[in-house]
């Protein structure tokens, strides 16, 4: 077959194109640090890192609502660790007013204490996190809850004044709008917090707080009332004790998720580590790899053009000759 000079040139410039085009394509990736410049070069490939950005999203949103929801029960936590010292001091106070020692005047000293107890109370029962109520059930803004005639500044806890000789004594707790006596649901907020895996967020406030905030009112009354009441202060004591269980159990619940949340996130973190991972070796260029075979593509692009230089050179010869 006759090698003519149009087919000479035509090798050339095939063999300098695919020369450049492999130059380009190893600088582009030397400059992304990616594998692949288009989803084209390795449609499987991409499929995959698709996939896995996929799942990669929707674990860190997964681990976004971990880390609110722990800190939402971390407030929570705090909240019954301080009802709970109330209930014990409230208890302890009780045990001085029982004794025979204690006269009139020394148990309405104790009745005042008590009353700072119950207002202590009424503000850890109306605790707020990122301006939201954490023992308001589903309804947590703050908007929800101003009180018309309380005398409290607002939540989920309403306290009212029915005694005229005393306008700053609280004698009466509402929870939201629930009336007492009324058959009452616990409102259960539920959060997502892993594939499949979904947590309870809140502590029910009424459960929690209502007997502990209607029992400090009845107990500061039956110290303060003249002549004093042993059988009816022993009572207040031992509903006392009740309300302090009740405040406990629920401390151990949210200690409980508190942990669950803790091992989820630990689950969720280590999942994200695996995938991204995953991602690099799918994604990322080996950069050694690509360093190394840039520098000899150059060399091999510098050499097509001088071989095409040279060859160029001998046509032109020829074509002299001939």
């Amino acid at each position: 077959m006759r090698i003519t000079d149009r087919m000479i040139l035509n090798n050339n410039i095939n063999n300098l194109t695919n020369s450049m085009d492999r130059l380009y394509e190893l600088q582009q990736q030397n400059a992304t640090h990616k594998k692949y410049l288009k989803a084209s070069d390795n449609p499987s490939n991409n499929a995959s890192v698709i996939t896995l950005k996929s799942a990669l999203q929707t674990s860190e949103v997964y681990e976004s609502t971990a880390q609110l929801t722990k800190d939402w029960m971390n407030a929570t936590d705090f909240a019954l660790q301080q009802a709970g010292d109330i209930a014990q001091r409230a208890i302890s106070a009780v045990m001085r007013g029982l004794s025979d020692t204690m006269g009139d005047e020394a148990r309405a000293t104790i009745a005042e204490e008590i009353d700072g107890m119950l207002k202590e109370a009424l503000d850890i029962a109306n605790t707020k996190h990122l301006d939201r109520y954490i023992f308001a059930g589903f309804n947590t803004e703050a908007r929800d809850y101003i009180p018309a005639d309380g005398v409290g500044a607002g939540g989920p806890f309403i306290s009212y004044n029915e005694d005229p000789t005393d306008t700053t004594k609280i004698t009466r707790v509402v929870y939201k709008d629930h009336v007492d006596g009324d058959p009452y649901t616990p409102q259960t907020i539920r959060r997502d917090i892993g594939p499949g895996e979904t947590i309870t967020a809140n502590i029910d406030g009424y459960t929690t707080f209502k007997h502990f905030i209607d029992t400090l009112i009845e107990t500061r009354d039956n110290l303060a009332t003249t002549p004093y009441n042993a059988d009816a202060l022993r009572a207040s004591a031992g509903e006392l004790d009740v309300s302090l269980n009740q405040i406990t159990l629920a401390t151990t619940i949210n200690g409980s998720r508190l942990r669950d949340i803790e091992n989820s996130q630990d689950r969720l973190s280590l999942s994200n580590v695996e995938i991204k991972a995953l991602l690099s070796q799918k994604e990322e260029a080996n950069m050694a790899e690509i360093t190394a075979e840039l520098a000899n593509q150059e060399n091999v692009y510098q050499t097509v053009v001088t071989i095409s230089s040279r060859t160029m050179s001998m046509v032109n010869l020829f074509e002299s000759l001939g």
